[in-house]
């Protein structure tokens, strides 16, 4: 039973912090972007392309992370105009994800650091108040 107990405060505990990642800076409506973004680039390129939509997507996603293997790419203009379209958005998200895993560990730090300055000052309070209370005897 004890156990149970923990996982489901674990389980919380992971929840809420899942949660605050994906609202740090926006970033669920960056990925949301993202994800659309590369899903229609998918969809334009294997039509400009003439290729399988599997093949056309993972040209997409090889092509947004910038990871860009080379195995697979435009010929046509449109083919082109996608590729560059998804390439800016790939080092931006690459930034992005950096940046918004950053903010996410130093606010928490920040926090840790917060809570810990509030209990010292309640501390503080608390000794400032009983110092008045034996001075006004």
């Amino acid at each position: 039973m004890l156990r149970f107990v923990r996982i489901v405060g674990f389980t919380g505990r992971f929840k809420r912090n899942v949660a605050k990642f994906i609202n740090t800076n926006g970033f669920i409506y960056l990925m949301s972007f993202a994800v659309v973004l590369v899903l229609l680039s998918a969809g334009i390129y294997s039509l400009a392309e003439n290729v399988s939509y599997a093949n056309a997507l993972w040209w997409a996603i090889v092509t947004a992370t910038t990871v860009g293997y080379g195995d697979i790419s435009p010929t046509t203009a449109i083919g082109r105009g996608v590729a560059i379209i998804l390439m800016f958005v790939g080092i931006g998200l690459i930034g992005t994800i950096t940046s918004t895993v950053t903010s996410f560990f130093t606010q928490q730090q920040a926090d840790k650091s917060d809570e810990e300055l509030n209990k010292k000052l309640a501390e503080i309070n608390d000794k400032l108040d009983r110092l008045e209370r034996k001075l006004s005897k």
